[in-house]
């Protein structure tokens, strides 16, 4: 794996596993070129460099305040993340602050990697190097919760 230039994409992204950042919105112009961006938001920011992909996970109930976490899609994430860490190909998972969003979408990860781990124990890895992120389990189907 190459060595990511850290200085700018370091302030608005975390390295939260040895080659998974998570950031906000932000971050993404940072990326060096050999680094795959991921948007988890709802809508791929106007910005966003042309080479980012783009897998909204949540879905909005309508006339409804909350959100719902979507299974599929942080699957998808997940296999995304997988394939990069064992190729050794750094990648960036951002939503639009990095605090929400793209931590559960790496939480969900390392769930589906290590089930026996509870989602305070992978929390606790998170925010060890990115204290800003909060926990929204509560945000997944109850069966996952």
């Amino acid at each position: 794996m190459e060595e990511v230039d850290t200085d700018n994409l370091a302030k608005f992204a975390s390295e939260v596993w040895p080659g998974v950042w998570v950031g906000a919105q932000e971050s993404a112009v940072f990326a060096p070129p050999d680094m795959t961006i991921l948007c988890v938001s709802e809508q791929r920011p106007s910005d966003e460099p042309l080479r980012a992909l783009h897998c909204p996970i949540l879905r909005r109930f309508d006339h409804a305040p909350w959100f719902e976490a979507v299974p599929s899609a942080l699957d998808t994430c997940a296999q995304l993340l997988s394939w990069h860490v064992t190729s050794k190909v750094p990648i960036l998972v951002h939503c639009s602050e990095g605090v929400e969003r793209s931590p559960l979408t790496v939480a969900w990860w390392q769930k589906r990697r290590v089930p026996s781990w509870s989602w305070g124990e992978i929390y606790e890895l998170i925010l060890l190097r990115r204290p800003v992120a909060q926990i929204r389990t509560m945000w997944l189907p109850e069966e996952y919760q």
